[in-house]
């Protein structure tokens, strides 16, 4: 076996270990942490089996597209760890479009895509713990782009996961201590006209006709949603806050005599906890409009017309359609 070729049971310290030895002598070091995209639905299309061998075929591959000094390093299931000495910081670029090139294969039936974060030693880092999590923030970024994506490690990707760490603790600390405000967005209407989100208008006799529930919270900062609902979104914690927020719109509704619209998860629509919900809080009186997004029926159909039934049959809502996000 190549002695360059560590097997998966090795350690990731004991790489780590390598590469100190090695950069000790190096002007310039490519630290790459690599994995193959989708490989979970490759397991699963394909079978395990046929995944085993795809990852056999990756580290055959990299051995015989790399050079043999080349540190090559499987991390993970399907994850692997790369090093390439250069001289110059501008050989990085011509190594990275030589992986770049073999980013994306054919292995037998399977279309195969390569990811890779990368970190370059000594310009991002000189401790190789420090390089290894630089390429791990960078390989993060990369998912996110595209099945091939090669993408070099910037701090503001450390920034922006300190960042959702930050938000992850506000939400907890909200949800523990009630810091979720709702506000409610007036919606007006006339006898031609609707205005939605109008924030200044003058109309002579014009009402409130309903409102729109908004999420703030209010810590050492006001948070708006846009800026937690996507981590609330997959986060248990998204069950209290939206019964929290259904138990304050009815109470809201019967007030004001006034239908109130929310949005509610993915998530809690699709498992059928919105209907639990309001038929927990709902009473005479309280009009409660429900806005969804196409996705969710798209998703997962029969779930989600079960729901739709489900709030149907006990005619507590009405159901708003719409194609905003």
């Amino acid at each position: 076996m190549n002695k360059n070729l560590y097997p998966e049971v090795l350690i990731i310290e004991k790489i780590l270990f390598e590469v100190s030895e090695r950069i000790k002598t190096a002007k310039v070091g490519i630290f790459i942490r690599m994995d193959v995209f989708e490989m979970g639905y490759i397991n699963i299309k394909y079978g395990f089996e046929k995944g085993k061998r795809l990852i056999e075929e990756i580290e055959r591959f990299l051995r015989q597209n790399l050079r043999k000094e080349d540190l090559i390093g499987r991390i993970g299931p399907d994850e692997f760890l790369i090093f390439i000495e250069v001289k110059r910081k501008e050989d990085v670029f011509s190594v990275l479009k030589r992986i770049e090139n073999f980013s994306s294969f054919k292995f037998e039936d399977i279309s195969v895509f390569l990811t890779s974060g990368v970190s370059i030693y000594p310009f991002d880092g000189v401790n190789p713990l420090e390089l290894f999590e630089k390429a791990g923030f960078a390989l993060k970024e990369a998912k996110k782009s595209s099945p091939n994506a090669i993408v070099l490690y910037d701090k503001k990707f450390e920034d922006k996961i300190l960042e959702t760490l930050k938000i992850q603790t506000i939400i907890k600390e909200a949800i523990d201590i009630n810091l979720f405000k709702f506000y409610y967005q007036p919606i007006f209407s006339s006898k031609f006209f609707r205005f939605y989100y109008q924030p200044i208008f003058s109309s002579k006799d014009l009402k409130p006709c309903s409102a729109e529930a908004l999420a703030r919270i209010a810590s050492d900062n006001l948070y708006t949603a846009s800026e937690f609902i996507h981590l609330l979104e997959v986060h248990p914690f998204i069950y209290e806050f939206e019964e929290n927020l259904i138990k304050t719109s009815t109470f809201k509704s019967k007030n004001w005599d006034i239908p109130i619209h929310i949005n509610v998860s993915e998530k809690t629509f699709i498992e059928g906890k919105i209907v639990e919900n309001l038929k927990k809080y709902i009473k005479a009186g309280c009009k409660i409009t429900v806005e969804i997004v196409e996705r969710v029926i798209i998703k997962d159909f029969k779930r989600a017309v079960k729901t739709l039934e489900r709030v149907l049959y006990h005619n507590s809502i009405t159901i708003y359609h719409s194609g905003r996000s």
